[in-house]
């Protein structure tokens, strides 16, 4: 099974569990501060909101999750689905269980919290209470949503669009003047060629 359609299997049953527990989901067309789902408290204008990261993973001997440390702040959830031989295993972490359980590194210049995943480490995951999805963690979630500012989450994202969008618009410009360029190098080539063929043309009539 392709990595793709496993990812799509663990954001699936993370969004079942979600909507079963009574948290409003939404799928957003933009990848921004590690935002899979948004989950909505309600949807009106009183509406609170969190980001939502899904991560799936097979084990068999050891593997890893990460998440980049400029995600980890705020109303932000991350759920980490594991499977295991026959046996599943759902996980979720607030920032501060991701502070907590998941190591701190700097890689390649990027602020980064891995958890490095084997099957020791799972047991020790499966002990920690305080990271099952249960009616606790649900409502630790909706309390993570209410004491958030909905101004300022929608900051971070929009903050992050703007951004994008300068990205793209200056690669887009740079296309445009690297096409531009190529037009004028050919101009100027089939000038000199054309000169060259007068030139040869003119010698010739002498």
């Amino acid at each position: 099974m392709d990595t793709k359609r496993l990812e799509q299997i663990g954001e699936t049953f993370i969004v079942s569990s979600l909507l079963d527990a009574g948290i409003l989901v939404a799928k957003p067309f933009f990848e921004r501060l590690g935002t899979d789902l948004i989950g909505f408290t309600s949807i009106d204008d009183r509406a609170k909101f969190c980001r939502i990261q899904c991560k799936y993973r097979e084990l068999k001997t050891t593997t890893s999750a990460q998440v980049d440390s400029e995600y980890v702040i705020g109303a932000f959830v991350l759920f980490l689905y594991i499977k295991n031989a026959n046996k599943r295993h759902f996980y979720c972490f607030l920032p501060e269980d991701i502070k907590r359980i998941f190591v701190h590194k700097v890689t390649k210049g990027k602020n980064l919290f891995r958890l490095s995943i084997t099957q020791r480490a799972m047991l020790t995951l499966d002990d920690d209470s305080s990271i099952s999805f249960t009616q606790k963690k649900v409502s630790a979630i909706s309390e993570l949503m209410k004491m958030s500012s909905p101004d300022t989450e929608f900051r971070r994202i929009v903050k992050g669009l703007i951004q994008n969008y300068k990205e793209l618009t200056e690669k887009q410009r740079e296309h445009t003047d690297l096409k531009q360029l190529m037009h004028d190098i050919e101009v100027t080539s089939l000038e000199i060629r054309d000169t060259s063929h007068i030139s040869r043309g003119g010698k010739q009539c002498h």
